[in-house]
């Protein structure tokens, strides 16, 4: 359930990400893993004082997981640039 509330947040809230963080709204779907941040820490805690501990914990899974995947993509995407000569 955790999972499914982060999925939730990512599609309600990442197309306002990009304008918040002072960068082009398409810019929003590259900064997710920073820009979710913003609205995990505070659903996590609110879920721990709610005593909803297992959705909390499967929740914060999910986005390191998301973390995790954008940072892989990030890094696959600068190597790549690195690679252009110029």
């Amino acid at each position: 359930m955790g999972a499914l509330l982060l999925l939730v947040l990512h599609v309600t809230l990442l197309p306002l990400g990009g304008g918040y963080l002072g960068t082009k709204p398409e810019a929003g779907v590259l900064l997710i893993g920073v820009a979710q941040l913003f609205y995990v820490v505070p659903a996590f805690i609110l879920l721990m004082k709610l005593g909803r501990n297992e959705m909390a914990r499967g929740m914060l899974f999910a986005a390191l997981a998301t973390f995790m995947v954008n940072a892989a993509g990030c890094g696959m995407f600068l190597w790549q640039l690195s690679k252009i000569d110029g």
